[in-house]
């Protein structure tokens, strides 16, 4: 292979785009808390940095997986009334394995330690 095809391959191969799935995600919680007065919580979906990058309240849909930034993995908190980690109560964290068909997976962990709040 000349010099001249070997850089036009490597040109191409920077050109092609980079597989992702759309996850679409919807805020379906019926509510925490109790019965006759449930608090429906945010899904707050974070990047790799751990900022909420799409905040589905409850009723809203987005793409979780465009706003991960990860092809594979989703993140997300839940929150009450919003996902600003300063003013809104931490209920736990939820994490979901992204297939090929973007199709979400769920890892329950709901953690409620005192440093992720």
């Amino acid at each position: 292979m000349s010099k001249f095809s070997k850089s036009k391959l490597v040109f191409l191969a920077i050109l092609l785009p980079s597989i992702s799935y759309a996850a679409n995600m919807t805020n379906n919680i019926d509510g925490v808390g109790p019965i006759d007065d449930p608090v429906k919580p945010y899904i707050c979906v974070q990047n790799q940095k751990g900022e909420a990058t799409l905040q589905l309240a409850p009723g809203k849909s987005g793409d979780a997986n465009k706003a991960s930034g990860n092809n594979y993995y989703v993140g997300a908190t839940l929150r009450i009334d919003g996902c600003d980690k300063e003013k809104n109560a931490y209920l736990g964290y939820i994490g979901f394995l992204l297939s090929s068909s973007g199709e979400l997976t769920p890892l329950i962990t709901m953690n409620h330690r005192k440093e992720c709040m």
